[in-house]
């Protein structure tokens, strides 16, 4: 048996009258390897299955790879991205020469996007100050009104924010002491608990010292990485809130299991009442009739006396 794979998507095309038809195929594969775009114009020709031939295909356009020259080396790509040709550097082409005869030279200029880090900075600080209100309203309480929030005295986000705030005021070792800590960067910490940032001092860092700041945040014992290794440990499907969320759910369904043991225990009780008091009820019937034939005996033993009396 042989199974056939196709690189390609096809398309009809039909002009306005409908008696036109032409079938368009694109290679969905990039560069001088991919399939090339083809049409046949099939008119008003009867589809065949039996016929093999492709002599009615035209090219219309035909598969090649991007190039550039970088200082005399040419490089190639299939998808228009070059990457390695200056080391740490990708090079994506978006579009061919404006003089594609003469093929001018382009100069590329590279430089540090201080602003780029800058605002990843920003972001992260944003992000957990953000993480902090959320978690603040999580587990307030409401001392007028004596009401706690939903997870007030919750011992895993108590957990969570101490590793946090451990996390983020710790110190980075193997770089510059001066650049070891978030406080050295700019970063510090208002009376609320929010992070600040000094701007001048983050630039100034990232001016003297990218190396180091660059291994503050995202080095292998980064603030950034230690903290996406500590968000990991709670959010991943077996992590700490998972296992919190299985316990109280685990809880619930207890509370519910006593909830329902006690609901038969209180109809055990009431029916329970119920005879009780149906057997006292009797017990009252029973004694009120004999207390009205005793008191029917006092009357007609009352009256026999006072006849004998007369």
């Amino acid at each position: 048996t042989q199974v056939f794979s196709f690189a390609f998507d096809a398309s009809i095309l039909a002009d306005i009258s409908g008696k036109d038809i032409e079938i368009v195929v694109n290679g969905n594969r990039s560069g001088g390897n991919g399939s090339q775009r083809s049409a046949v114009d099939i008119g008003a020709v009867e589809f065949n299955a039996n016929v093999q031939s492709l002599d009615q295909l035209t090219e219309i356009q035909a598969a090649q790879d991007a190039r550039i020259t970088v200082d005399g080396f040419t490089a190639i790509s299939a998808n228009n991205v070059f990457d390695g040709v200056i080391e740490g550097v990708k090079i994506t082409a978006l579009a061919e020469s404006e003089d594609p005869v003469n093929n001018p030279p382009d100069t590329l200029s590279i430089a540090l996007d201080s602003a780029s880090i800058s605002n990843n900075v920003t972001a992260f600080i944003d992000a957990y100050n953000a993480l902090r209100d959320t978690l603040s309203n999580l587990t307030s309480f409401d001392v007028e009104n004596g009401v706690s929030a939903a997870l007030n005295g919750d011992f895993t986000v108590r957990s969570f924010e101490i590793s946090l705030r451990r996390v983020l005021t710790s110190q980075v070792s193997g770089i510059s002491a001066s650049l070891s800590s978030i406080v050295g960067v700019g970063i510090t910490t208002d009376e609320n608990g929010n992070l600040e940032l000094d701007g001048a001092k983050l630039n100034d860092a990232i001016t003297n010292g990218l190396g180091d700041v660059t291994e503050l945040f995202s080095g292998s014992f980064g603030i950034a990485t230690r903290v996406d290794s500590l968000l990991e440990n709670y959010l991943r499907s077996n992590g700490l809130i998972q296992t919190r969320e299985d316990g109280l759910k685990e809880d619930l369904d207890d509370i519910e299991d006593e909830r329902i043991t006690l609901a038969l225990r209180l109809d055990s009780v009431e029916q329970r009442f119920r005879n009780q008091f149906a057997a006292l009820d009797s017990l009252v019937a029973s004694l009120n009739a004999q207390g009205d034939f005793l008191l029917q005996q006092l009357e007609n033993t009352s009256n026999i006396i006072n006849r004998k009396s007369e």
